[in-house]
């Protein structure tokens, strides 16, 4: 498999401070905004104080070396020793210094993306107040953003009396600002990511007349206004039988909170379930709004509590910032009906924890733009997050990440968390409690949201292994050998060598193990009971099953005695397949449903002269798996289609349209990764289900996709394969995602570009091969959508619901004949810019037509959400060959 997930932690706050400090430079100040070291509590100078500076001059490329520089300096009072230090940091990827070319320290890996710099013999140490300067040369690895830098970083030192001591490390991080610095490859083609290029890129979008804007997002089906309009005022009356009270009751707790007392006459709301000629899809409905009223009939009450979304949907967006007296509504009639019975998003909570809070947030959003499947991923190797009733050293050891010497007390930092495994301080670290799981799956239900449970196995399992080890360690010093022994995903002595693509040598469960299947039962059947408590019976279980790596198993003293019984072939096929047939057996007796990454449907097949294919495995076909499919690079760009056409049932979850966590384009201040490309909302918008060959054209790179040669060489899905797609599913990865903000700044806009392909009917241009008609017919539909979203749905997201922070995207411009151009990617937002040097605010000027510029001004620009927060600046001009933000 390659590196399906995630690779940059962000800089943000939690248990990230960031702070920019302007001189000659910017300097990003990276650090923890509490001193949450264990023994080091005050601020006094008791212990030694460090500040590491990183400074990335250019990327290595091609025989090109790359180069850098790192310096320490002691802002303290106590002297760092020569030797008898180490510095731990988080760092995914990044340059790797040539180590003859480090004079004075020396790098290495710990596990994961966790690494350590020593003193060499030649480090003389650093007296109070000196800093000194480590030059070094780069060969292999990149960085691209922002998230490539060290993070977490921390210091564990002997004090003078042989005692261990620990404390947090200052990172100022000189800003990316030219190319070299943030250069993929010698193939790296793209444009200079500023203000120029993405004038360009939104150039094609203008504002239209706010009555040519949609009115409902996702599009419906069919939709007409008719003459007249309608008042609605807080006297309202919803009429509903009592199969919807559940929705009734959502209804009056949206609608309440936005009006005023008045003595205006009632509003009258009906809901109602009853065939719909046209409309017999599951989940359909029909709204009409006339001068009796505001009816709502609904196929289910889920159609029914979609129409009410898309009621509120027409609300006007200040509805939601502030008290209304009445609101005066279009008289109208829609027809809608969902595209995919499945419409996912995802979200891991195992790399960096989400509170109870964020995720009750969340649900709310999602069901606001018809989303119905949450795909909860609670596990991971760098975290265990859902209590499990008789187990808790999962949560005990399992959801907690900080300094250990030994990792006998919880997990190893990871992806930023630092030195603290305290959970108000750490992102490392939390779980939810049964009581909290059960009120999030009730809340779901309110909002016809299905909550689909992961369990990673048997790779991604390092938590829990390590978890299991630690409850072996305790009740064998209670000398209960049994119990010590029942929950064990691990064998002693077992020699198999392997690194998983995270950088783990000890991340996958021992499939041999009977002890390994009591486990997972164990899971199984608590996670079903929480379900049943809660009314919602579990339905689908979602086992991960994907990157396993190689090496795995080969020197288990278990799978080799096993392995003696199971067919011959190569060792990690035969026991993945005699894994899966055992989980297919253990949730069909519980009557749920396998769902896994596409590796569960898959067989590995050799090739000529070496390697593996990848086939859709007939053995699985017909038992019910439901594979969610993320690889879409490549040869792999067909793989759905593939599994849909043998049998499957898929989930489309292609990574480079719908992984949320990729940065929204290539500008070194973008957090998140670029793996699998970049997306941003028109990414996510212009997946084409049915042409997925052109879903993309370019690479991270910027080169052209080879769209015609797979058009023209590779499988189309076929009819049959058609009834198999079950629906679509957004991504949201958490390795850079430490915050609440940080989570809906990379969930939205992102996630209307889904909704609106998840839900809406097919478009014209979707199927068609690609071409310039196509475009121009995708770019029409864009025009519309893009408008929508900056004059209506942005402004309603900085309220509805407490209000989230999407991301403000930058604007683009251009100087053309001493005039300053500006556009936004979304008509309608606010543009304002200064003329002085000074930085824009909420209050400066507005841009409404191009600027007058002289040589020797300086403009700033800046768009503005409706509740004034701000994009990046753009500053003109820039210096030769510099980024303008």
């Amino acid at each position: 498999m390659i590196y399906k997930r995630k690779i940059l932690p962000k800089l943000h706050k939690k248990n990230l401070f960031i702070m920019l400090r302007i001189s000659t430079h910017i300097v990003l100040f990276l650090g923890f905004l509490f001193m949450n070291c264990e023994g080091n509590k005050s601020k006094s100078a008791d212990y030694i104080q460090l500040e590491l500076s990183w400074d990335h001059e250019k990327n290595p490329i091609g025989e090109a070396l790359g180069n850098g520089k790192i310096t320490l300096k002691n802002v303290g009072n106590k002297p760092l020793p020569a030797q008898k230090w180490t510095i731990y940091f988080s760092q995914i990827t990044g340059p790797k210094p040539v180590p003859e070319s480090l004079k004075g320290l020396k790098i290495s890996n710990v596990v994961g993306e966790l690494n350590k710099m020593e003193p060499d013999p030649s480090f003389m140490g650093l007296k109070a107040q000196e800093e000194k300067s480590f030059s070094y040369s780069s060969k292999g690895g990149v960085s691209f953003n922002y998230a490539c830098v060290p993070q977490g970083v921390f210091l564990v030192y002997e004090d003078e009396n042989g005692v261990e001591q620990k404390s947090e490390v200052m990172v100022n991080i000189t800003p990316f600002k030219r190319k070299e610095q943030f250069q993929l490859s010698s193939e790296d083609r793209k444009p200079l990511p500023d203000a120029f290029w993405r004038f360009d890129q939104q150039a094609g979008v203008s504002l239209i007349p706010a009555e040519n804007v949609p009115l409902i997002l996702p599009t419906p089906l069919f939709s007409t206004k008719t003459e007249g309009s309608f008042v609605l005022n807080g006297k309202i009356n919803i009429s509903a039988p009592k199969e919807l009270d559940n929705e009734k009751s959502y209804l009056q707790e949206v609608l309440n909170p936005l009006f005023s007392p008045n003595k205006q006459g009632q509003s009258t709301i009906f809901l109602e379930i009853k065939s719909l000629k046209g409309l017999e899809k599951a989940e359909s409905y029909q709204l009409e709004i006339s001068k009796k009223g505001i009816h709502i009939a609904g196929a289910d009450a889920q159609g029914v509590f979609y129409g009410i979304q898309s009621l509120l949907q027409l609300l006007p967006p200040d509805a939601f910032s502030k008290k209304q007296a009445s609101i005066t509504l279009p008289n109208l009639l829609i027809k809608d009906a969902p595209r995919y019975e499945y419409r996912g998003y995802h979200l891991d909570v195992g790399r960096n924890f989400h509170s109870k809070k964020t995720i009750l947030r969340l649900l709310d959003v999602l069901a606001h733009y018809k989303i119905n499947k949450f795909h909860f991923h609670l596990t991971d190797d760098e975290g265990w997050r859902i209590e499990i009733p008789g187990l808790p050293e999962l949560t005990d050891f399992g959801s907690k990440r900080g300094y250990s010497k030994n990792e006998k007390d919880h997990l190893l930092p990871a992806y930023g968390s630092g030195l603290t495994a305290n959970a108000d301080k750490s992102s490392g670290t939390g779980f939810y409690t049964k009581a909290d799981f059960l009120e999030i799956i009730r809340f779901a239900k309110v909002r016809h949201i299905t909550v689909i449970p992961e369990i990673d196995i048997p790779g991604h399992a390092r938590a829990a292994i390590k978890s299991m080890e630690a409850r072996q360690a305790k009740l064998s010093l209670d000398g209960n050998k049994a119990a010590a022994e029942q929950y064990r995903l691990f064998t002693p002595n077992d020699k198999s060598q392997y690194r998983s693509v995270q950088n783990y040598p000890d991340n996958v469960l021992d499939v041999c193990k009977e002890s390994t299947y009591t486990f997972i039962g164990k899971i199984f059947d608590e996670l079903i009971n929480m379900y049943d408590e809660a009314g919602v019976p579990l339905k689908t279980m979602h086992v991960g099953g994907d990157e396993v790596p190689e090496g795995v198993w080969k020197e288990s003293p278990s799978c080799l005695d096993l392995l003696t019984k199971l067919p011959k072939g190569n060792s990690k096929d035969i026991l993945t397949q005699y894994f899966l047939e055992r989980l297919d057996k253990m949730l069909d007796e519980r009557g749920v449903q396998l769902a896994g990454w596409e590796e569960v449907a898959l067989i590995r097949i050799p090739k000529e002269p070496k390697g593996f294919g990848y086939e859709p495995n007939p053995k699985f076909k017909k038992d019910g798996f439901l594979a969610y499919v993320w690889n879409s690079l490549g040869e792999s760009v067909n793989l759905s289609y593939r599994l849909a056409n043998a049998g499957y049932d898929v989930v489309l979850s292609n990574v480079t349209n719908l992984y949320f966590d990729l940065s929204y384009d290539g500008h070194p201040s973008e957090p998140g990764l670029n793996w699998g490309g970049y997306v941003d909302t028109k990414t996510a918008w212009r997946f084409s289900p049915n042409n997925q060959f052109a879903a993309v054209l370019k690479d991270v790179q910027g080169n052209d996709m080879p769209i015609a040669q797979w058009e023209n060489t590779m499988e189309w899905l076929k009819p049959e394969g058609k009834k198999h797609i079950k629906g679509i599913q957004g991504q949201l990865w958490t390795e850079t995602i430490k915050t609440e903000s940080m989570l809906f700044y990379y969930t939205l806009p992102k996630l209307l570009g889904l909704a609106e392909r998840a839900w809406t009917p097919e478009q014209a241009w979707e199927a068609k091969r690609n071409s310039p008609e196509r475009e121009k017919l995708l770019n029409a539909d864009w025009q519309l959508f893009a408008n929508k979203v900056g004059q209506h749905e942005l402004k309603k997201l900085d309220y509805i619901f407490g209000g989230y922070n999407y991301r403000v995207p930058p604007p683009g411009a251009r100087i053309v004949n001493d005039k300053v151009e500006v556009n936004s990617p979304f008509p309608g937002m606010m543009i304002r810019y200064t003329l002085d040097g000074s930085e824009p605010t909420k209050d400066s000027k507005k841009y409404e037509m191009p600027v007058d510029f002289k040589k020797e001004q300086i403009i700033k620009i800046a768009i503005f959400s409706s509740n004034g927060r701000k994009s990046r600046t753009v500053t003109l001009p820039a210096k030769p060959g510099e980024l303008t933000d």
